[in-house]
Protein backbone atom coordinates (compact mmCIF):
# COMPACT_ATOMS: atom_id res chain seq x y z
CA UNK A 1 0.00 0.00 0.00
CA UNK A 2 1.40 3.40 -0.93
CA UNK A 3 1.86 6.03 1.73
CA UNK A 4 -0.49 8.99 1.91
CA UNK A 5 0.74 12.07 0.07
CA UNK A 6 -1.20 15.18 1.16
CA UNK A 7 -0.06 17.28 -1.81
CA UNK A 8 -0.90 14.55 -4.32
CA UNK A 9 -4.39 14.05 -2.89
CA UNK A 10 -4.86 17.83 -2.54
CA UNK A 11 -3.93 18.25 -6.20
CA UNK A 12 -6.50 15.66 -7.28
CA UNK A 13 -9.16 17.32 -5.13
CA UNK A 14 -8.30 20.74 -6.60
CA UNK A 15 -8.40 19.29 -10.12
CA UNK A 16 -11.82 17.72 -9.54
CA UNK A 17 -13.12 21.00 -8.08
CA UNK A 18 -11.78 23.11 -10.96
CA UNK A 19 -13.13 20.60 -13.48
CA UNK A 20 -16.62 20.86 -11.95
CA UNK A 21 -16.28 24.66 -11.99
CA UNK A 22 -15.36 24.63 -15.71
CA UNK A 23 -18.30 22.34 -16.52
CA UNK A 24 -20.85 24.24 -14.43
CA UNK A 25 -19.81 27.77 -15.45
CA UNK A 26 -19.84 27.90 -19.22
CA UNK A 27 -20.17 31.69 -19.11
CA UNK A 28 -17.39 33.68 -17.55
CA UNK A 29 -18.61 33.60 -13.97
CA UNK A 30 -16.45 35.54 -11.55
CA UNK A 31 -14.67 33.35 -9.02
CA UNK A 32 -16.32 33.21 -5.63
CA UNK A 33 -15.10 35.37 -2.75
CA UNK A 34 -13.19 33.67 0.07
CA UNK A 35 -16.21 32.81 2.25
CA UNK A 36 -18.24 31.58 -0.71
CA UNK A 37 -15.24 29.61 -1.96
CA UNK A 38 -14.83 27.89 1.42
CA UNK A 39 -18.53 26.99 1.36
CA UNK A 40 -18.26 25.70 -2.22
CA UNK A 41 -15.21 23.59 -1.37
CA UNK A 42 -16.93 22.11 1.68
CA UNK A 43 -20.07 21.36 -0.33
CA UNK A 44 -17.96 19.81 -3.10
CA UNK A 45 -16.04 17.67 -0.59
CA UNK A 46 -19.27 16.37 0.89
CA UNK A 47 -21.16 15.72 -2.36
CA UNK A 48 -18.43 14.76 -4.83
CA UNK A 49 -15.71 13.32 -2.62
CA UNK A 50 -17.10 11.73 0.54
CA UNK A 51 -20.19 10.14 -1.00
CA UNK A 52 -18.82 9.37 -4.44
CA UNK A 53 -18.01 5.89 -5.71
CA UNK A 54 -14.54 7.25 -6.48
CA UNK A 55 -14.12 8.54 -2.95
CA UNK A 56 -10.93 10.46 -2.38
CA UNK A 57 -9.36 9.84 1.00
CA UNK A 58 -8.31 13.36 1.92
CA UNK A 59 -7.16 14.57 5.32
CA UNK A 60 -6.85 18.10 6.69
CA UNK A 61 -3.35 18.63 5.20
CA UNK A 62 -4.57 17.61 1.76
CA UNK A 63 -7.63 19.82 2.07
CA UNK A 64 -5.52 22.83 3.11
CA UNK A 65 -3.24 22.38 0.07
CA UNK A 66 -6.27 21.92 -2.22
CA UNK A 67 -7.83 25.14 -0.88
CA UNK A 68 -4.57 27.03 -1.48
CA UNK A 69 -4.39 25.75 -5.07
CA UNK A 70 -8.03 26.50 -5.82
CA UNK A 71 -7.93 29.99 -4.28
CA UNK A 72 -4.75 30.87 -6.18
CA UNK A 73 -6.13 29.42 -9.45
CA UNK A 74 -9.15 31.72 -9.11
CA UNK A 75 -7.16 34.75 -7.93
CA UNK A 76 -4.62 34.46 -10.76
CA UNK A 77 -6.98 33.13 -13.46
CA UNK A 78 -6.26 35.95 -15.94
CA UNK A 79 -2.48 35.52 -15.61
CA UNK A 80 -2.85 31.74 -15.94
CA UNK A 81 -4.99 32.02 -19.08
CA UNK A 82 -2.61 34.60 -20.54
CA UNK A 83 0.32 32.26 -19.94
CA UNK A 84 -1.53 29.29 -21.48
CA UNK A 85 -2.52 31.36 -24.53
CA UNK A 86 1.18 31.48 -25.50
CA UNK A 87 1.11 27.72 -26.08
CA UNK A 88 -2.51 26.98 -27.00
CA UNK A 89 -5.04 28.41 -29.35
CA UNK A 90 -6.80 29.41 -26.15
CA UNK A 91 -10.26 30.86 -26.51
CA UNK A 92 -11.45 30.53 -22.93
CA UNK A 93 -13.94 27.87 -21.96
CA UNK A 94 -14.76 26.48 -25.39
CA UNK A 95 -11.36 25.76 -26.92
CA UNK A 96 -10.05 22.84 -24.88
CA UNK A 97 -11.87 19.92 -23.29
CA UNK A 98 -12.74 20.63 -19.67
CA UNK A 99 -10.41 17.98 -18.22
CA UNK A 100 -7.40 19.38 -20.05
CA UNK A 101 -8.43 22.95 -19.25
CA UNK A 102 -8.70 22.24 -15.51
CA UNK A 103 -5.38 20.33 -15.49
CA UNK A 104 -3.57 23.01 -17.47
CA UNK A 105 -4.88 25.79 -15.24
CA UNK A 106 -4.01 23.87 -12.09
CA UNK A 107 -0.53 22.88 -13.31
CA UNK A 108 0.23 26.39 -14.56
CA UNK A 109 -0.95 27.85 -11.26
CA UNK A 110 1.33 25.55 -9.29
CA UNK A 111 4.31 26.11 -11.60
CA UNK A 112 3.99 29.89 -11.46
CA UNK A 113 2.91 30.51 -7.88
CA UNK A 114 3.96 27.50 -5.75
CA UNK A 115 7.71 27.43 -6.09
CA UNK A 116 8.29 24.87 -3.33
CA UNK A 117 7.39 21.92 -5.57
CA UNK A 118 9.89 20.86 -8.25
CA UNK A 119 8.46 21.47 -11.72
CA UNK A 120 8.97 17.82 -12.74
CA UNK A 121 6.75 16.71 -9.86
CA UNK A 122 4.01 19.17 -10.87
CA UNK A 123 4.14 18.00 -14.50
CA UNK A 124 4.25 14.31 -13.56
CA UNK A 125 1.25 14.67 -11.22
CA UNK A 126 -0.73 16.48 -13.94
CA UNK A 127 0.14 13.75 -16.46
CA UNK A 128 -1.02 11.06 -14.02
CA UNK A 129 -4.34 12.87 -13.53
CA UNK A 130 -4.66 13.25 -17.31
CA UNK A 131 -4.20 9.48 -17.68
CA UNK A 132 -6.94 8.87 -15.09
CA UNK A 133 -9.50 11.44 -16.23
CA UNK A 134 -8.68 12.76 -19.69
CA UNK A 135 -9.01 11.56 -23.26
CA UNK A 136 -6.21 9.52 -24.80
CA UNK A 137 -4.21 12.51 -26.05
CA UNK A 138 -4.40 14.40 -22.72
CA UNK A 139 -1.10 13.19 -21.18
CA UNK A 140 1.00 14.35 -24.16
CA UNK A 141 -0.82 17.70 -24.37
CA UNK A 142 -0.45 18.32 -20.63
CA UNK A 143 3.22 17.33 -20.72
CA UNK A 144 4.02 19.55 -23.70
CA UNK A 145 2.24 22.66 -22.48
CA UNK A 146 3.32 22.46 -18.82
CA UNK A 147 6.92 21.80 -19.83
CA UNK A 148 6.87 25.05 -21.83
CA UNK A 149 5.28 26.90 -18.90
CA UNK A 150 7.98 25.55 -16.56
CA UNK A 151 10.71 26.77 -18.89
CA UNK A 152 9.29 30.30 -18.91
CA UNK A 153 10.52 30.64 -15.35
CA UNK A 154 14.04 29.31 -15.87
Amino acid sequence: MSSYNAKQVGREFAFRFLYQWEVANTHTAPPPEKEALDTAIEFFRHIFIDENEKALNIDQRGLIFARQLIAQAFAKNLEIEECLSKFLKFKGNNSTNKVDLALLKLGTCELLFFCDTPYKVVINEAINLAKLYGPQDSPSLINGVLDKVAHLKS
